[in-house]
């Protein structure tokens, strides 16, 4: 009876990987609920949890926030919208070039002929 419990509870674990349509796996993630706190956006979209926060203390997350309890809650309607259009593109972050290496500044100033 102990291998029947730990079946289901290994099942019910990974349940969100067994499912085929990006539906069900928002369903079984979720529970249904028509709200999902930020915590677990990054298992939906490319983005960070972190980067979650900071976009929404600067005012440029594209999602509306909903907060309760000072809790940050989104609509899972409008996060299957934003995956299914494909403009995932405004949540994710570019970044930066860095500095370049001298191979590099090397490379670039022979082509402008500067050497």
């Amino acid at each position: 009876m102990d291998d029947h419990v730990k079946t289901d509870e290994f099942v019910s674990q990974s349940s969100i990987y067994l499912r085929t349509t990006l539906d069900e796996r928002i369903f079984a993630l979720t529970g249904g609920a028509e709200l999902i706190r930020i915590t677990l956006l990054p298992r939906l979209l490319p983005i960070q949890y972190q980067t979650i926060k900071n976009k929404i203390w600067k005012g440029d997350f594209p999602l509306e926030i909903i907060k309760f309890n000072s809790i940050n809650y989104v609509r899972v309607s409008d996060v299957v919208k934003v995956i299914q259009s494909g403009k995932l593109t405004e949540l994710q972050i570019r970044k930066k070039g860095g500095r370049k290496s001298n191979r590099e500044i090397a490379e670039n100033n022979a082509k402008r002929g500067l050497i």
